[in-house]
């Protein structure tokens, strides 16, 4: 499986903001977001960041940067393994913000 890197221009794979209400009313910020909802979905399958990284095969630091942080790129094999340990499809994973 050949690894590809999803990189966009404008655009941000981010956790969700402690407060989006304000974020989205803000319109100083032209960026559109896009908002990783891992820890929801690992939530829902009821699994731990470790019991996610044994099953995935995805470093547990790794797992709690993209949960804490986000991440600007994330390869499709990350996702691919994501989805595959959680039932879930990509756009389970993702929600699309646009600040207009």
């Amino acid at each position: 499986m050949t690894s590809a890197v999803l990189s966009f221009q404008r655009l941000l794979i981010i956790k969700t903001p402690p407060n989006l209400e304000n974020w989205k009313r803000d319109r100083r910020n032209s960026m559109v977001m896009i908002i990783l909802k891992l820890q929801e979905m690992r939530k829902k399958s009821r699994l731990t960041q470790k019991e996610l990284s044994e099953k995935s095969g995805i470093s547990i630091s790794y797992i709690r940067d993209l949960e804490q942080k986000g991440a600007k790129r994330i390869s499709t094999e990350i996702f691919d393994k994501l989805c595959k340990t959680l039932s879930c499809n990509v756009s389970d994973l993702l929600e699309f913000i646009d600040d207009s």
